[in-house]
């Protein structure tokens, strides 16, 4: 997660943004969206949501971690520091800042592994002029040698502060790194260090070339605006915008473990741990990837119900746990969590694995009626709840996101294509994804204990 950069001085503005942060609203104008295609490529979506007078500006690219080399690893998310800067009409970052103050906008941006979103959130009498900081700031990138080293030195601090956490740490890197091997790069946003510290504004132009390009990227205007007028002013702004559609990729696919790894960190607690358990699922791009992405998310959901064997079995030994799918383009990673006492993790372990034996020997274990219609139910509240939001940052963030992964608009019908999953669908995830396949155990812990109970002869 980038720094939040908040800028405002307009009192009223801000009364407005509060206002809107603690009213939830009717979620159903995402599918009355209207959308076109400039000249460029630039794909334009239009949300108009009128129940407050403001609008948000927002800029996605399909970019991220995933598009990156070795040797331009976390450039991406540097090149979007440098995005709020100067650029050809903006002589610096400070005038870039004071210019946000002047116009009381709130303004933040994103980098994941494979998407960049800018956002502003303002009046909707600054559309316009809000449109136009977006556009000379991706087109017109100043990338000044001077405003990148002060932001080397930004992201390296960044990096310093998240893994002086250990338990951020272990799973964002330690964790990562022993699953993906040779394909982390592709996964880790912040990138590695050695690369930071020497990019140049020739490196990052190369990115911002590739990458940062009308054909690769979408702008969403979402709230209170007049559809003609938006169009009239994104069309005019945004048609000098060019570039070439982005470089071919050849991201190889990532190679499954030959055994479990297990990896220990440690913390100062000595009364509990945390155990983590990570392996590979389907990603979007595999073949029946989003069917099989579903049925993991139905089975994980069902595993995790209130009087499910899985959960009765380690409802005795854990403080809490959890059991779920992350979808991406190129990987799916499947999370088992539990916070125990700390003289329960080799017992809590034994019992994940013996249930998961279960899982993939006994269908009888997984597949009950009761189980997986209440999953699908739970997923139909998911469903109510996506039709409200209670802020414009998070509808903007959601369309985004999904637009970057190719599934919107069809996300929002997520309960029809949950509904379409069959058993069979659920067994053939099991038997692709969990049947003889190794994991990453992560283990969060004090020293000490760790030591005392012998867990790294135990668990090793």
């Amino acid at each position: 997660m980038i720094l939040q950069k908040q800028k405002t001085v307009l009192f009223s503005t801000i009364l407005l943004i509060f206002l809107f942060l603690f009213i939830s609203q009717d979620y159903s104008h995402l599918a009355k969206y209207t959308s076109f295609n400039l000249d460029n490529g630039l794909s334009v979506y239009l949300m108009p949501k009128t129940d407050i007078p403001l609008v948000s500006v927002w800029l996605a690219s399909k970019t991220g971690a995933y598009t990156e080399t070795p040797d331009t690893n976390g450039l991406t998310h540097l090149f979007e520091h440098m995005f709020f800067k100067a650029n050809k009409h903006m002589k610096s970052a400070v005038d870039y800042y004071n210019t946000m103050n002047k116009l009381g906008i709130i303004y933040n941006g994103y980098t994941s592994k494979e998407f960049v979103y800018y956002y502003y959130i303002l009046p909707k009498t600054l559309l316009e002029p809000a449109t136009r900081l977006m556009h000379d700031s991706i087109v017109f990138t100043g990338l000044n040698p001077e405003e990148l080293e002060k932001e080397i030195l930004v992201v390296t601090e960044e990096f310093n502060l998240r893994n002086s956490d250990p338990d951020y740490n272990l799973t964002s890197r330690l964790m990562p790194q022993a699953l993906y091997q040779d394909q982390f790069y592709r996964f880790d946003v912040i990138g590695d260090m050695d690369v930071v510290k020497n990019a140049t504004v020739e490196k990052l132009q190369k990115i911002k070339d590739n990458f940062f390009t009308p054909k690769n990227s979408a702008i969403f205007i979402i709230g209170d605006f007049d559809i003609e007028n938006a169009k009239k002013i994104v069309t005019d702004i945004f048609s000098d915008w060019l570039g070439n559609n982005p470089p071919a990729l050849n991201i190889n696919p990532v190679k499954p473990l030959k055994e479990n790894v297990v990896i220990f960190n440690y913390m100062q607690n000595p009364y509990y741990a945390k155990i983590y358990i990570m392996l590979n699922g389907p990603s979007s791009i595999d073949k029946d990837g989003e069917r099989l992405g579903y049925a993991a998310d139905i089975l994980l959901q069902s595993l995790r119900l209130q009087n499910h064997p899985f959960g009765k079995a380690l409802a005795p030994y854990v403080y809490s746990w959890d059991f779920y799918y992350q979808t991406g383009l190129y990987d799916g990673p499947i999370w088992f969590t539990a916070v125990v006492p700390v003289n329960q993790v080799a017992n809590v372990y034994k019992i994940f694995k013996d249930n998961l034996n279960k899982i993939i020997n006994d269908e009888s274990y997984w597949n009950n009626t009761s189980f997986i219609s209440a999953a699908r139910q739970a997923f139909a509240m998911q469903q109510i709840n996506l039709n409200k939001v209670r802020n414009i940052e998070n509808v903007g963030s959601f369309v985004c996101r999904f637009w970057t992964a190719n599934n919107f608009p069809k996300v929002l019908d997520l309960y029809e294509q949950y509904n379409q999953i069959k058993d069979s669908d659920i067994k053939e995830f099991i038997q692709k994804y969990l049947l003889n396949k190794s994991w990453v155990l992560g283990v969060l812990i004090n020293k000490e204990k760790a030591s005392s109970l012998q867990y790294e002869k135990l668990l090793k």
